[in-house]
């Protein structure tokens, strides 16, 4: 999951020099950007974006992870995965540099 938050991100990341995100470039040469398989992970998906993915620039604070899993009914274990994907979703954001490599092509990446 945490893996599929950092490649939206980076889809989302408008690279240094230019006006468009990676994702709006991918559209406009009619591309469709990579993304991990999510399938049977929906729900968790959706949570984190229902939870607004980030508080500004900063993840999620636990306060509101916490609050947020009580009132969607998530485990610990899933409010956990949502403080991360939220902090993965930033340091994707983060990639800017025009040659950086997308997250899901990284050498030794792995969803922790």
């Amino acid at each position: 999951m945490k893996l599929a938050a950092r490649q939206l991100g980076y889809w989302h990341a408008v690279p240094t020099g230019q006006k468009l995100t990676r994702g709006q470039e991918a559209a406009s040469d009619d591309v469709q950007p990579d993304m991990p398989d999510l399938e049977g992970l929906d729900r968790l998906w959706l949570a984190w974006h229902d939870a607004g993915m980030t508080s500004g620039q900063e993840a999620l604070r636990w306060s509101e992870v916490v609050a947020f899993g009580q009132v969607a009914g998530l485990s610990a274990q899933e409010q956990i995965t949502l403080r991360g994907m939220s902090q993965a979703y930033l340091d994707g954001l983060a990639l800017t540099n025009p040659l950086s490599i997308e997250p899901m092509e990284m050498r030794g990446e792995r969803d922790l």
